[in-house]
């Protein structure tokens, strides 16, 4: 028995757009089946049915996964898609006025739409507090907190994004994006940012939900946007392709954007994509690439102060006149270690051998969008000249300047790294236990246990603890412990510099 599925596409105008490849995916044998899109922006499909595919347009990825039911019957269903045209792509990007240097002068916008109410089914209740969007059944990014409020997509597949109350869940206001797959929210003076898998950087009032301004960047978004002196630091590619091997040996090119405005402040040169974000300290931006390589820029005028090949694998974490990093060892690849670096010269000052761990992946291609999105998991957190870092499913605590190994604690298989708040270090388990860790002795002064798997960073506000799961949106645990407070976006703060002062 075969099924129909109808592709509708349009503009944002909301005018058909025809000779458009549609292409399904088929996640159980890797056959795509590819259809194109007539004069009335409709693409007809006859598939088997008891396969799931994912759903692309050429420049817009990742779309949809789509499960078809098991039963012996023909079932046609429509699927209506907004999208900005691959041809539309294409002549703006051929077109477009750049600078002698060949950076972009001007990007594409991409609209928002208000929701007026909450998709169906959106929240429910659960013993510690509730979850929301739990049909979503994709990887979700990490909310943020402000003004009592959880800002969150509602997965990687959706194009829906959310103010909700903290406590309550009640919905406040919604927007459909023009893309699918928000990263993490980043919140600063009132502003949202959030880059969506496949293709925009989003600014957006925190407050009503309106639309600041939006830049179209790329088919492929990987990392989570950053703000540094009121600067919005991001990447976008110097070639746009929608091959995605192409696309990842492209040269990239680093841009800050006028907070308020939108406006381009400066724009750079990277050799390649970035590892989740770039990190602010002070006056500089540092930010590690697919490649290993370490880069300074000045957050001011955009001069690159320094580079260094370094075989990096994580976001730095900066201290003062020194960073520390994660780095592939001398004579295995495979793993990584701790390295504290010099932050004038990027130069390796002293590398942590004896906190080592697999790395997961020989390059960043071998993990999912999803993962890239959030990636962060060998970050370390700096407190009061301690490291905090989670090595093979171990919190470690060490010594930041010497290394040395106050204490370890076994803490579950994970993928993001510890957050502090309220005085104690928490980290999550994919198995869906949070620990509360005492920061001093390494004692587990609290096992919560959400029953869900936990799938992005933890946010802590006022005895409420948040996370993004690999399948069903977000969940919001009570603890009762409103001591258990401060941690409110990915990478602590907009700058994501996970060092506490």
């Amino acid at each position: 028995m075969k099924l129909h599925k109808i592709i509708s596409v349009e503009d944002f105008n909301n005018n058909p757009l025809a000779d458009e490849a549609v292409y399904m995916n088929s996640m159980d044998n890797g056959l795509v089946y590819t259809a194109s899109t007539n004069q009335e922006g409709k693409a007809y499909f006859l598939l088997p049915k008891t396969n799931t595919y994912l759903l692309h347009l050429t420049y817009e990825r990742n779309i949809r996964e789509i499960n078809f039911p098991d039963f012996a019957s023909l079932h046609t269903t429509t699927i209506h898609l907004s999208y900005v045209g691959t041809n539309n792509v294409n002549n703006w990007f051929s077109d477009s006025n750049r600078t002698r240097e060949g950076f972009l002068q001007k990007f594409m916008e991409s609209p928002i739409t208000p929701l007026l109410e909450p998709e169906k089914d959106f929240f429910t209740v659960t013993p510690n507090g509730f979850q929301l969007f739990k049909s979503a059944e994709s990887s979700t990014s990490s909310p943020a907190v402000a003004f009592g409020n959880i800002y969150t997509g509602a997965g990687l597949y959706s194009t829906s994004y959310y103010c909700l109350d903290a406590t309550t869940g009640a919905f406040k206001w919604g927007v459909t994006l023009a893309d699918n797959g928000p990263s993490a929210s980043v919140q600063t003076d009132s502003v949202l940012l959030i880059n969506t898998e496949s293709c925009t950087l989003y600014a957006i009032n925190a407050i009503n939900g309106k639309l600041l301004w939006s830049k179209w960047l790329a088919p492929y978004l990987f990392s989570t946007p950053s703000v540094v002196n009121k600067r919005v630091i991001t990447v976008y590619p110097a070639m746009v392709s929608h091959q995605m091997q192409d696309f990842q040996l492209a040269n990239k090119i680093i841009v800050a954007f006028d907070l308020k405005t939108g406006d381009i402040a400066w724009q750079n040169w990277l050799d390649g994509e970035i590892l989740g974000s770039a990190v602010g300290a002070d006056s500089s931006v540092y930010l590690t690439t697919h490649t290993g390589r370490l880069y300074k820029y000045s957050v001011n005028t955009g001069e690159l102060k320094a580079m260094s090949s370094l075989d990096a694998v994580s976001q730095p974490t900066v201290i003062g006149d020194k960073l520390v990093v994660s780095v592939r060892t001398k004579n295995n690849p495979a793993k990584y270690e701790l390295a504290l670096v010099s932050t004038d010269k990027l130069e390796i000052l002293k590398r942590f051998s004896h906190v080592s761990g697999e790395t997961g992946f020989n390059h960043p291609s071998d993990l999912s969008y999803a993962d890239l999105l959030n990636f962060n998991g060998s970050q370390a957190l700096h407190y009061n000249n301690v490291l905090y870092t989670i090595v093979q499913g171990n919190l470690i605590a060490l010594d930041a300047e010497s290394g040395e190994v106050k204490w370890r604690v076994s803490v579950g298989e994970n993928k993001t790294m510890p957050v502090m708040a309220g005085g104690y270090i928490l980290v999550s388990a994919q198995s869906g236990v949070i620990k509360v860790v005492d920061p001093k002795s390494g004692k587990v002064a609290q096992t919560y246990r959400t029953g869900l798997p936990l799938f992005s960073q933890l946010m802590v506000w006022k005895g409420w603890i948040f996370s993004g799961t690999s399948k069903g949106g977000v969940t919001a645990f009570r603890t009762n412990d409103k001591k258990l407070d401060g941690w409110y976006m990915w990478g602590k703060d907009a700058s994501h510099n996970t060092s506490i002062p």
